[in-house]
């Protein structure tokens, strides 16, 4: 579940899960719009969570709101060996980083992937290769030298990246 880090005025930090259903959030809550999609966070009992409040010279109360952008985690794993995965649900692009290069690859939800590494040159380089299991579609890559290495990572805003590659035709 997607976490959003509120700051309050008087610096206290307070972490609140997101959800899309209201019911779990009770009366304290702060409503943010996410990709057209409401979301609710629960909060303290603090009234000021999102809101500065001042009293004007005119003796009025006042009440200023910030807006707030919700961070997304982006999650990864760390691959050394084969290893075998699949797409998390609402996942459309996963990012490849292999110290040579990030690699952008389109996928589908659900897909069932594959990761090898085989040797380039033997005793030189390896290279990696990752496989559509349902397709035998395959995207290949180059690790640098002699390591056997690569981090795949997704979130929302990886989605929103031009792909280099395409596992879904």
């Amino acid at each position: 579940m997607d976490k959003l880090k509120i700051i309050r005025t008087n610096g206290e930090e307070e972490i609140a899960e997101l959800t899309t259903d209201k019911s779990l959030v009770g009366n304290n809550y702060l409503k943010l719009d996410i990709g057209g999609v409401p979301h609710y966070a629960k909060v303290g009992d603090v009234v000021d969570t999102h809101m500065y409040t001042f009293n004007g010279v005119d003796g009025k109360k006042y009440y200023i709101k910030k807006e707030i952008k919700a961070e997304e985690n982006e999650e990864s794993i760390e691959i050394t060996d084969s290893y075998q995965f699949n797409v998390a649900d609402g996942i459309t692009v996963i990012k490849i980083s292999d110290n040579v290069k990030d690699r952008y690859i389109k996928v589908s939800s659900g897909m069932s992937i594959s990761v090898e590494f085989v040797w380039l040159h033997v005793g030189v380089d390896y290279r990696w290769k990752i496989i559509n299991d349902e397709d035998d579609i395959t995207v290949w890559g180059t690790t640098t030298l002699r390591n056997k290495y690569m981090k795949i990572s997704w979130s929302g805003e990886i989605n929103k990246h031009e792909t280099d590659a395409d596992l879904t035709e």
